[in-house]
């Protein structure tokens, strides 16, 4: 009767003997054992009874002496011998009592057969099937040489007075139903404190559940608010930044310090997005926003962000795009240039010489035109270090380096490429890498995507050529500093535009409503009244003029859940903070009002 090993932690109800018996260290298979013992005991016990009550001596004297070693088991167990080595014991002494009983009542024909069949269940104390089947095996070698000693002609004696074998067949039968019965209580026993136990520990497993999620819920709350109190002083750095970069009659040497500037807030502002995306990809919530992009623009801007680190090192670097790959396409055009900027600033990290090639190219198509899908190869490729297969294995695990100084030599926090491996499975796609130490690396990303028309643009070519354009703008936004970035970029380029300013939601609804606007730049975190609070009163305005205001929305929050709040409450356009130069004017260029034709 082998069965799984049972656990040895839980103690189940006993009855008070065999408690007494396991002592303190009750556990279930403690119980068990002694369980076992004491329907054993009380078998031998019985056996010696009906054996001196039928004048069996041979029985009785065996059975005394299976009830002494029982208790001699029992003892051994109190002054710390091991179960397992009790338990084969106990099986021992349970085979030879049965085969002895069998062999004294009449062999093959003997009553006691049943009970040496019943011989190897104490082998559910063992941990090993293969201890289990070797008792089973031994009783069916008894079984065997009794059956092949009778059909042999052999004769086996028996001690037993014949008028007394219906007492004893009786007795046997009794016997062998009482221990399957205490047997059957006890496994039962075992089961209902198992069951009550799996109850508690689903409870707790539930119960942690339930901390787990809310804890995650604070840190989803904890990582929004950092969100916001980091890229927001970054717009007032960048903006700045770009402002005194972009003024005239300054030195060589100062314009040098202000890309300097220029180029550690950006460097500071991919670490805050890196940390964010893992974030959102750890919580769940990682989106895709797929839509109709310019993919060679798109492939080569990211290029180009990386290029002149590589020039600076003298690394020869090569896009090549190839003349089957459609120009427009559906995708998240912002997380492809994300996962195509970390792979290629990984190369210009670890490469010292020789090249970087960014290649585009089309691996199959089904269909034809607008429609048609196209599954999409960029392969990021570089003459760099190289890596060892080892340091592969593990290349795109969180805050992973291939080797322990790289963080030192190098710099990062490890999550480039764990996140572009997220990203590219939120993209339905697959990334690759092939190394080889001296020689270089080569990343292979896998997109599907479908190829689309050409969109028809409604704006304007260049917003920095508009110094005509005039309308009037709202500008709400908490931070003096903020505001101030907004009005050097702003006024630098399209000087005809008025801007005026107010501090909270409460006070851009009231200026909404007396006033007329071309556009609304709205923040969404202000006190007294939100932006979303604040867009909303405005929608409802009773002046239509008033009302239809477009509204865009300023944010540090990177949720796409709150982007679908400014879309649901009306909103038409989100810059998320901090905004370059060329999509604050660009955003307000797309909302210029239209002059009526002459």
């Amino acid at each position: 009767m082998p069965t799984a090993p049972l656990d040895e932690s839980v103690a189940p109800p006993a009855a008070p003997l065999v408690h007494r018996l396991s002592g303190a260290r009750g556990g279930e298979k403690e119980t068990l054992f002694f369980s076992l013992l004491l329907i054993l005991s009380l078998a031998y016990a019985g056996f010696a009874l009906a054996s001196v009550w039928l004048g069996f001596g041979g029985g009785a004297a065996l059975s005394a002496l299976a009830l002494v070693l029982t208790g001699a088991l029992a003892l051994a167990r109190r002054t710390g011998a091991s179960v397992r080595s009790l338990s084969v014991g106990m099986q021992g002494v349970l085979l030879v009592h049965a085969a002895a009983l069998a062999w004294l009542t009449g062999g093959i024909y003997s009553p006691a057969l049943g009970w040496l069949a019943l011989a190897p269940f104490p082998a559910v104390l063992l941990r090993s099937i293969r201890s289990s089947v070797v008792w089973l095996g031994a009783v069916c070698a008894i079984l065997l040489l009794l059956y092949a000693h009778a059909w042999l002609g052999g004769v086996s004696e028996l001690a037993l007075d014949p008028s007394h074998l219906m007492h004893w067949h009786m007795g046997m039968a009794v016997l062998i139903l009482v221990a399957q019965i205490v047997m059957l209580y006890r496994f039962q026993a075992l089961r209902r404190r198992r069951l009550v136990q799996l109850y508690q520990r689903n409870r707790q497993l539930q119960a942690t559940r339930r901390d787990l999620k809310a804890s995650q819920k604070h840190k989803d709350r904890f990582v929004a608010a950092v969100s916001h109190e980091l890229r927001t002083p970054m717009t007032a750095i960048l903006g700045l930044a770009d402002v005194i970069e972009q003024s005239e009659g300054l030195s060589t040497d100062t314009r040098e310090k202000i890309r300097g500037i220029q180029r550690s807030a950006t460097h500071l502002l991919a670490t805050i997005n890196d940390l964010l995306d893992y974030s959102q990809m750890e919580a769940g919530k990682l989106q895709i926003h797929p839509h109709v992009v310019d993919l060679h623009a798109t492939a080569a801007a990211a290029f180009n962000l990386l290029k002149h680190r590589a020039v600076q090192k003298h690394i020869d670097c090569r896009l090549h795009i190839a003349a089957d790959v459609p120009q427009w396409v559906r995708l998240d055009d912002h997380r492809l240039t994300q996962v195509l900027v970390n792979l290629l600033g990984n190369s210009v990290k670890f490469t010292a010489q020789g090249f970087i090639e960014l290649r585009c190219l089309v691996s199959a198509t089904n269909g034809q035109g607008d429609g048609e899908s196209v599954d999409l190869v960029f392969e990021i490729e570089d003459s760099g270090a190289g890596m060892e297969p080892e340091q592969l294995e593990r290349l795109f695990c969180d805050y992973a380096q291939a080797n322990v100084s790289i963080a030192r030599q190098y710099g990062g926090n490890g999550l480039g490429l764990s996140i572009s491996r997220g990203l590219v499975l939120a993209m339905r796609g697959q990334i690759a890498v092939r190394s080889q130490p001296g020689v270089g690396t080569c990343f292979t990303v896998q997109l599907p995507t479908t190829r689309c028309a050409a969109p028809v643009s409604e704006l304007v070519s260049d917003p920095i050529e508009r110094p005509e354009l005039r309308m009037r703008v709202l500008l709400a936004e908490d931070e003096p500093i903020n505001r101030q970035v907004a009005q050097l970029i702003i006024k630098k380029s399209l000087p005809q535009v008025t801007i005026d300013e107010a501090v909270n939601g409460v006070q851009a609804v009231h200026m909404a409503q007396d006033k007329h606007y071309d556009l609304v730049l709205m923040d969404l975190v202000m006190p007294e009244l939100g932006g979303l609070a604040a867009a909303e009163a405005i929608r409802q305005l009773p002046q239509p003029e008033r009302s239809q205001v477009p509204i865009v929305a300023l944010t540090a929050h990177t949720d796409r859940d709150i982007w679908e709040q400014c879309r649901s409450v009306g909103m038409n356009g989100i810059l998320l903070k901090p905004y370059d130069r060329a999509k604050l004017l660009a955003a307000i260029v797309q909302h210029a009002p239209v002059k009526p034709q002459s």
